[in-house]
């Protein structure tokens, strides 16, 4: 579009406009459209070569103006309470020694029962249908009405389940089975140490795990806490609604949320956003143990099977950083393997009655 005709102008047609050949030949040197010109300041209509070199001025005149117009001064901001909360636990993260490893996730299995999952979300779970469905003629609660559960506010409501919850779920099973995994770090407070006197590590019964959350006023990690003892459902609606507090401007996450003694794991769920296969999550003193960023699930034509033949598998990628100073090497790797063992055969679930 040409920033000298206003919209909307009809243009005439190239075989219309009147020109001599050397007006032409000048016109296509320049890239000009002739046609946007016509008519032009000759007898009868004709475009001559002053009107092509006055619009050949118009035109720098109005591109230095718009690059003086965009040539504004500096901005400074200030950041805000919660980037520059980031800011010095970023700083702080820098006496955390990390020790990283990435690997991939079968999803195949779990992904066959997501139909089935989805299927079966409990009404209470779920947003309000436009048209309710009248009571069945045959119902369980007809001999004994069961006491509805409590009403949750819209935003803990969803209506399709998503693997997140699942993953979570299945990583509160391998924190059970690891107490290292659901510990929190007690350093030493005293200036001069003793031989006595000695950093802890307090083991809790149950497996409290952070989200982090990237919201408009900055990055946010609320906890779902007892995650054990929750339903896949149940997670998904906590997830539905730290999400929704966290969007809020300002941010609506309340202490309920957001405990001061938060998760001893924290999960990044990146694969909403990109599209990479790995990533260097970052610990912060007092934000649990170890870290996790979980990338996008991809179907990929898999050949390490040992018989050198393949198949179609749905493979997420995730990255994973501990605290070294309390956690080996080979037991974070050892831990995401137990891990492993329950996401690649979610049916285990049933098992343990979840």
């Amino acid at each position: 579009m040409d920033p000298n005709v206003p919209p909307g102008v009809p243009r005439a047609n190239h075989a219309d406009v009147l020109a001599t050949p050397s007006v032409r030949h000048f016109a296509r040197q320049n890239a000009v459209d002739l046609s946007v010109l016509a008519p032009g300041s000759g007898k009868g209509g004709r475009i001559e070569k002053k009107d092509v070199e006055a619009f050949l001025a118009r035109s720098a005149t109005a591109m230095e103006s718009n690059i003086a117009g965009s040539s504004e001064e500096d901005v400074v901001v200030q950041l805000g309470r919660t980037r520059h909360n980031m800011w010095k636990a970023m700083v702080k993260s820098l006496e955390i020694p990390h020790f990283g490893y990435s690997t991939s996730l079968d999803l195949t299995a779990l992904h066959e029962i997501l139909p089935a999952l989805n299927a079966h979300i409990p009404r209470h779970y779920r947003s309000p249908p436009a048209h309710p469905h009248p009571p069945p003629a045959v119902s369980p609660s007809a001999f004994y009405p069961q006491p509805e559960p409590a009403e949750l506010p819209s935003s803990a409501h969803f209506n399709r389940l998503t693997y997140l919850p699942i993953l979570l779920k299945t990583l509160s099973k391998a924190m059970l089975e690891w107490p290292l995994f659901r510990s929190s770090i007690t350093p030493t407070t005293s200036t001069q140490q003793s031989p006595s006197d000695k950093p802890t590590l307090t083991i809790r019964p149950q497996t409290d795990i952070s989200v982090a959350l990237s919201t408009p006023t900055g990055l946010y990690t609320p906890t779902l806490q007892r995650v054990n003892t929750q339903s896949i459902y149940s997670l998904a609606s906590q997830l539905a609604h730290v999400s929704h507090l966290g969007r809020q401007t300002p941010c609506q996450l309340t202490p309920s949320e957001m405990p001061k003694r938060g998760g001893t794991i924290t999960v990044s769920n990146v694969g909403g956003i990109g599209d990479g296969e790995g990533a260097s999550p970052v610990l912060v003193p007092g934000g649990g143990i170890a870290i996790v960023a979980i990338g996008r699930a991809k179907w990929i034509w898999d050949v390490n099977r040992g018989d050198g033949k393949g198949e179609r598998r749905l493979k997420i990628p995730v990255s994973w950083s501990a605290d070294h100073r309390v956690v080996e090497g080979a037991e974070l790797v050892a831990f995401i393997e137990t891990w492993r063992s329950w996401v690649e055969a979610p049916h285990r679930l049933i098992a343990e009655g979840v």
